[in-house]
């Protein structure tokens, strides 16, 4: 087609599309009234068989309901309601309902048509543009305006009330000089003559006239309470400033101008004037002014207020107990009445001595120690360490074990420079040799004569050599005589009988190398080392006895039956002392 003289291709177009508006209205016009003459016809009075009402406008009568004319279907309208559309022609519903064209797009024929010219879009595609007003597209496409700027007559300008000004980097902005503190008042003037930058969200820059610098003022109903209009306000809620600048509420609640306090605060006498405070829990006004949980102003620790009642926190400052508030060093605490020495098991309750420490609310002696002998003669003892009251109050070593003996964790027994028993000694007595002649204690020196006798007893029931006989030999162990026992128990070599790497009870061979049958990785007697030999292990039962292994000597039942302290001692300090043989 070719151009009208004189008109782009673009204004023709627009024309067109005017002209065809134009008919399009009066066509809509004439078709309206024809169908409010002719009742039947969708005029909005179709008052047919079973519509005595009449039919909205654009349906008709049909079968006796009011339904839609041909072309027009029912759409959701405006008015959260339902009206016939024609969605061959409605922008808003275009071939369906809810369809709606783009800008610069129009229904036509139940499709939307791009009826401006076509700019490609960010995607890469085409999109319909109107070159008079798009910003993005102003004049012709790809001409995009400016920041701030608005498309008019297919030039890009400033709103209305906006400036263009320069920008450093050589462009140009569109900008309100009333509000803008980088061009307030005229181009390139800083608010205030640059010494100050309004805050945005307090503060606007206004020019006083065209021309001159502007000041920052306060947004809104926001008062200016600094220099320069700074520190803008609320008076009507800012403690600080409270119906006018300055005005300080003690209370420190502001509430419509007027100092006040609101719920849940109340106002309560303080140094110096009032305070709001909160009666749940402030600590010195607890459930009311004055009711002060601290005693005497005094800032205790542990010590609340909880829902306007005082009392001590769940750990009170000083431990999970720490619950109940009582004189502690003249002044009052949270204590702990179940460790208080001071208020133990209540408040007042002191530990006098010798008991000087509280457990469990009761005043006792500070552990290890208890409180042993009779009233008003008793005191605080270490039963780990007490002859006289060893383990337990009363338990006197040299009653219950042997003369000299000595207390050592809570079990009577000799020290380790004394035996038991030395030279059948009666009634028994721990002993041991001077030094030198003198007057120190020295441990004896125990030789295999002086426990043969216990390794080779036969006549006990639970004599050793009762079952390790030379004709019984249980175990591969023969002690029916001193030579016989001693040769058993220590050998001179390698007494292994397992491949070589197997474990043989020694490190090699040689003396005391001898293994237990019973446990082949352990040597009967160890020189030196009472707890690494078999046969301490088996005769005290040890837990490092190996498993399967039985403890010795057995009774009848074969149950357990230990030998006395002062055999399996002896048998210690000699193994201890090197095992030393015969003569």
């Amino acid at each position: 087609m070719d151009k009208e003289p004189g008109l782009s291709y673009t204004g023709f177009a627009q024309s067109s599309q005017r002209t065809f508006g134009m008919r399009s209205t009066l066509a809509a016009a004439s078709l309206s009234l024809l169908l409010a003459a002719c009742p039947g016809k969708g005029g909005g009075n179709d008052a047919g068989a079973g519509c005595p009402g009449g039919c909205p406008i654009h349906e008709t009568c049909t079968a006796g309901t009011c339904q839609c004319l041909a072309g027009w279907i029912t759409c959701p309208s405006a008015d959260a309601g339902q009206a016939c559309t024609e969605v061959q022609a409605d922008n808003r519903n275009c071939g369906a309902c809810g369809t709606v064209c783009p800008a610069g797009e129009t229904c036509l024929g139940g499709t939307c048509s791009c009826t401006a010219a076509q700019c490609p879009g960010p995607d890469g595609g085409l999109t319909c543009s109107d070159l008079q007003s798009d910003p993005a597209n102003c004049g012709e496409c790809g001409q995009a305006c400016p920041p701030n700027e608005t498309c008019v007559g297919a030039f890009c300008q400033c709103p209305s009330g906006n400036s263009l000004c320069p920008l450093p980097d050589g462009g140009a902005v569109c900008t309100d000089l009333s509000t803008d503190p980088n061009n307030c008042g005229q181009c390139a003037a800083l608010c205030d003559g640059g010494d100050c930058q309004c805050d945005p969200q307090t503060q606007v820059c206004s020019a006083p006239a065209e021309g001159e610098p502007g000041v920052c003022t306060c947004l809104g109903t926001l008062t200016a309470c600094g220099a320069n209009g700074g520190d803008c306000v609320d008076t009507n809620s800012d403690p600080q400033n409270c119906g006018g600048c300055g005005q300080v509420c003690p209370t420190g609640n502001c509430a419509g101008g007027t100092c006040a306090c609101t719920l849940p605060y109340h106002e309560c006498p303080a140094a110096g004037g009032k305070v709001c405070t909160d009666w749940e829990q402030d600590v010195h006004n607890c459930g009311s002014c004055g009711n002060d949980c601290a005693l005497q102003g005094g800032n205790l620790p542990g010590i609340t207020c909880a829902n306007g009642e005082c009392g001590c926190a769940a750990d009170g400052g000083g431990g999970a107990n720490s619950g109940t508030i009582c004189q502690s060093g003249g002044a009052p605490a949270c204590v702990d009445l179940t460790s208080d020495p001071v208020n133990c098991g209540k408040c007042g309750n002191a530990c006098l001595a010798p008991t000087t420490a509280c457990q469990n609310g009761n005043c006792s002696c500070p552990s290890p120690q208890q409180l042993c002998g009779g009233t008003g003669a008793s005191s605080c003892v270490d039963v780990t360490s007490s002859a006289t009251n060893c383990g337990a109050c009363g338990n006197d070593c040299t009653a219950v074990y042997a003369a000299q003996s000595t207390c050592a964790q809570g079990h009577c027994g000799c020290s380790d420079k004394q035996v038991l028993c030395l030279d059948g000694l009666s009634p028994l007595a721990c002993s041991c040799e001077a030094a030198d002649g003198g007057g120190a204690c020295v441990q004896p020196k125990i030789a295999f004569s002086d426990v043969a006798a216990i390794l080779t007893d036969a006549t006990s029931a639970y004599g050793c050599a009762t079952c390790h006989s030379q004709s019984a030999h249980q175990g591969g162990l023969d002690l029916s005589s001193p030579s016989a026992a001693y040769g058993a128990l220590l050998g001179g070599g390698d007494g292994g009988s397992g491949p070589p790497g197997a474990c043989d009870g020694g490190p090699g061979g040689g003396f005391g190398a001898v293994p237990s049958e019973a446990c082949p990785c352990t040597a009967r007697v160890v020189p030196g080392l009472p707890g690494n030999s078999f046969l301490i292990q088996t005769l005290t039962d040890s837990p490092s006895l190996c498993a399967g292994a039985q403890p010795m000597p057995v009774d009848a039942d074969g149950g357990f039956h230990a030998l006395s302290p002062c055999q399996i001692q002896l048998l210690t300090v000699w193994i201890a002392q090197g095992a030393v043989g015969p003569p």
